[in-house]
């Protein structure tokens, strides 16, 4: 019985999703910020062509409406232009959003035509602006501000080469933002402190950067001269704005990243972002196979024309040949670079003047007497500090009768003394890290868990732990104990490849819902799992007593589920 359901179930050990736990908080940060590692350059250059303009507009325009005493003649025009800039940043921070969407799974990048670029810009113009009002009202009421921030980032990555009226963008948007609120709430809850972080930092730098640049190079400025206050709202609004533009890539590819997750519920794009990554692997690999095998190719050529066999030459014996042009033929070969190597060096004809090294140490000389001079003379105050502690010490220092070299060797010896003690201790650190990290031999934990606990979690365990643990409820004729941790096993299994989530809330009934919705293309496998839900139920809430053949009708409906999720 032990051999055969260990050839059913074995130890099917599957590699993560590939793109990782993406319904936490943490896992979809963490990936955002990989994303952008990628390609830096050409994922933000679009984001800061839109973003740095309208910054720098909306600081001078700051700044002279708060100074300039002329600012009510042209205050309607600069607002206009302000409002200019602020549709051109978001008509660039789309393009950014649809390039993070293209590079996610290597889709076909999208080509701009005209009739896109006016799609863009009308989409962006009637939507964007709304957002002045709509988040101070949210904040205000606190509760619907996570959906309304996500609405609005999510309406930067659409879809430009299909047409969509405003009224479905809106829709399809807002369907976008239900999906996983919670991991929604704590992304904006985690990129708050982080902005605050990064404030503070960049706060604290302006400050510091004018005593910075007083210390290093003595020029004063209106800040070092007292002539400056940071409690004013332009110092504010800048390091606002630097604060947005360092944090906000972070948060749009965030978002593309859960709009991407969640359109792949219905669409299946996750499957074919996959798909194309591997695709573009196998290209790559295939274009530097190539390129090894021509390269071989080549130098193999390449070395068989150098070697040209000696019996094509007919050499026959010189004769009858001058000394005098014998001698002027030796002498024009030896002079060749190849043969320089060999010939003796003429010392009478070399240049006498001073190498590299001997110009640096003249150069040196002086400062290094200076120093050995600096250490002499603390040497002499030490020895005059001990006189003084120790009156009656018979220890004497007789400094004129040392000399010049005597102090230095004093030093080099007590460098070499340093560097050995320095060495020592580096050594018995190496040693106490290899002891502390050497590999402990292999125990296996002893772990009791009662499976006839209704508040037992299926990744208390992992699935061969459960498994391991059917078979020796099997092996004592505990039949339903042995079912009930197969079962285990199974949503282990399925938690572990991302088909559902554990938590205590869930019945059987809900974790069959959840891979209904997440394995929606698989209807075997659903069906499988709703047979075994099913007859979970009878057994262990039921009392339906559990017979042989039930056993090995279920291990093969266990199966079919784990090949099925692979």
């Amino acid at each position: 019985m032990k051999e055969q359901y260990g050839k059913i179930f074995g130890k099917h050990l599957m590699k993560k999703p590939f793109y990782g736990d993406n319904t936490t908080a943490p896992g979809i940060i963490e990936e955002a910020v990989h994303l952008l590692r990628l390609d830096p350059f050409r994922l933000l250059l679009p984001y800061y062509i839109g973003g740095i303009p309208f910054m720098l507009g909306l600081l001078y325009f700051w700044s002279d409406m708060s100074k300039n005493p002329f600012a009510k003649d042209y205050c309607s025009a600069a607002s206009l232009g302000i409002a200019v800039l602020f549709v051109w940043m978001k008509c660039w921070h789309s393009v950014f959003a649809v390039k993070i969407y293209e590079s996610l799974g290597r889709f076909e990048p999208i080509r701009w035509s005209f009739l896109k670029i006016i799609r863009i810009v009308t989409v962006q113009t009637i939507i964007q602006p709304s957002a002045i009002l709509m988040f101070p009202v949210a904040l205000l009421i606190t509760l619907p501000y996570p959906w309304v921030y996500a609405f609005y980032q999510n309406v930067l990555a659409l879809d430009y080469s299909k047409a969509k009226t405003i009224k479905e963008i809106i829709k399809d948007t807002g369907e976008l933002t239900k999906y996983n609120p919670r991991q929604n709430i704590f992304v904006i809850l985690i990129l708050f402190l982080f902005q605050l972080f990064i404030l503070l930092n960049i706060a604290i730098a302006i400050y510091i950067l004018p005593y910075l640049i007083k210390m290093l190079s003595g020029i004063e400025t209106a800040a070092t001269m007292g002539g400056y206050s940071y409690v004013n709202s332009t110092f504010l609004i800048t390091v606002v704005c630097l604060t947005y533009l360092c944090v906000d890539p972070l948060k749009k590819t965030i978002y593309v990243l859960r709009g991407f997750y969640g359109e792949s519920i219905k669409s299946g794009k996750d499957l074919i972002a996959v798909l194309n990554i591997i695709k573009s692997d196998i290209k790559k690999a295939t274009l530097l196979a190539c390129f090894i095998i021509l390269q071989i190719i080549v130098s193999a050529s390449i070395s068989h024309a150098t070697q040209i066999p000696a019996k094509k030459f007919n050499i026959s014996p010189v004769s009858n040949i001058a000394p005098e042009e014998l001698n002027s033929s030796i002498q024009k070969v030896l002079s060749r670079k190849e043969f320089v190597w060999k010939l003796t060096r003429d010392k009478k004809n070399e240049d006498t003047r001073p190498g590299i090294f001997d110009s640096f140490f003249k150069w040196l000389k002086p400062y290094w007497d200076d120093f050995t001079d600096t250490l002499k003379k603390w040497f002499d105050a030490l020895v005059k500090w001990l006189k003084n502690i120790m009156p009656d010490s018979k220890i004497k220092f007789d400094h004129e009768k040392k000399s010049h070299s005597s102090t230095t060797l004093i030093i080099l010896y007590a460098l070499l003394a340093i560097a050995l003690i320095l060495s020592i201790i580096y050594l018995i650190k190496i040693k106490l890290k290899r002891r502390k990290n050497s590999p402990e031999p292999e125990t296996t934990p002893v772990i009791v868990l009662d499976v006839s606990d209704e508040t037992i979690r299926a990744d208390a365990l992992s699935t061969n732990q459960w498994l391991e643990m059917a078979k020796e409820f099997l092996e004592k004729g505990e039949f339903r104990l042995a079912i009930r941790a197969f079962y285990l096993s199974t949503l282990s299994s399925l938690s572990e490849h991302s088909f559902i989530s554990i938590a205590k809330y869930k019945s059987n009934k809900e974790y069959e819902y959840e891979l209904a919705r997440r394995a929606h293309e698989n209807k075997e496998m659903v069906l499988e799992f709703k047979e075994t839900v099913n007859y979970i139920d009878k057994i262990w809430y039921g009392m339906v007593p559990v017979k042989i053949e039930d056993i090995d009708k279920f291990c093969e409906i266990q199966k079919r589920i784990i090949a099925f999720a692979k």
